[in-house]
């Protein structure tokens, strides 16, 4: 009778040291999933910062070029030259191509966009057509 009490205790004993090394081994899993949560979400911010910052960037550039085409544009009311009318419109089919695939990547559904980019993209072609007749 004493030697199963005696083996009960060591069984006893087993059981709570295995008990010991599962938490032990729960709380490593458990520490380790926290950090690497904490590595991804960190490396989500930096790619959501990213693409703020092309974004940023796309309508930046966007600004610019319709605001060069305008230029452009109102550069060839006043220009007498043929080869000047001719270096004006390459410059404004340039800038419109930029400013279509400046609006292409920004995160802006396309019927929002629609009419502006039909209105770049046509003012782009009608320059080009114009400047190689």
């Amino acid at each position: 009778m004493e030697k199963g009490i005696a083996r009960a205790g060591r069984g006893g004993r087993a059981a709570r040291i295995a008990a010991a090394a599962a938490m032990a081994v729960l709380a490593a899993a458990l520490v380790g999933a926290c950090l690497w949560g904490a590595g991804q979400s960190a490396r989500a911010d930096a790619l959501e910062e990213g693409m703020r910052a092309v974004y940023r960037q796309a309508f930046l550039q966007l600004s610019d070029n319709v605001h060069d085409m305008q230029t452009s544009l109102k550069k060839l009311m006043v220009v007498s030259s043929p080869r000047q009318h001719v270096l004006l419109l390459d410059d404004v089919w340039r800038l419109s191509g930029a400013a279509a695939e400046n609006l292409a990547c920004l995160p802006v559904p396309h019927p929002d966009t629609e009419a502006f980019n039909r209105f770049v993209v046509q003012t782009g072609d009608y320059a080009r057509a114009l400047a190689t007749r």
